[in-house]
């Protein structure tokens, strides 16, 4: 994450609109509301992964053994 996706990020994380998050950091509307999505999206993926991680590692353990 770049410094102004965390900056956007930290300034969400106040309750700050994306249009008063625009003005602060002297971007357009659009370019935050893009880094808000691609955040939402990169976190969804993360989710996504660590859920696959820990599912292929439960298989792992149970891998061979009969219930």
């Amino acid at each position: 994450m770049t410094g102004t996706q965390q900056e956007i990020m930290d300034l969400r994380a106040l309750n700050l609109t994306p249009k008063q998050i625009a003005r602060k950091l002297g971007m357009k509307v659009s370019s935050v509301n893009a880094a808000i999505q691609n955040q939402a999206q990169q976190t969804t993926l993360d989710k996504k992964e660590s859920e696959d991680r820990i599912q292929n590692s439960e298989n792992s353990t149970h891998k061979g053994i009969q219930f």
